[in-house]
């Protein structure tokens, strides 16, 4: 008989050409986000039975580029003295 324990679940990563390939929904509960979200990053993506993968490492360039571009530019301040108020 079979441990229940030993029987693999989910989707398993796949690696073409030495590079490793992810469910998206896998890699996007790894960083706390939604799958909605992590759709929009628009990493590559290939399709596997109904699965979409995204590389790995792309996927973290892109949504930390992503990141990175969406923070506000910092403030600048007035040169001269100092108001008062």
């Amino acid at each position: 008989m079979t441990d229940a324990s030993s029987i693999p679940t989910g989707r398993p990563t796949l690696t073409i050409d030495g590079k490793s390939w992810e469910p998206r929904d896998r890699l996007a509960k790894e960083v706390l986000i939604s799958a909605k979200s992590a759709q929009r990053v628009r990493a590559h993506t290939t399709y596997v039975g109904n699965v979409a993968y995204v590389e790995r490492d792309d996927f973290f360039k892109k949504l930390i580029s992503r990141r990175e571009r969406n923070q506000p530019p910092p403030r600048k301040f007035a040169p001269g003295p100092a108001r008062s108020r």
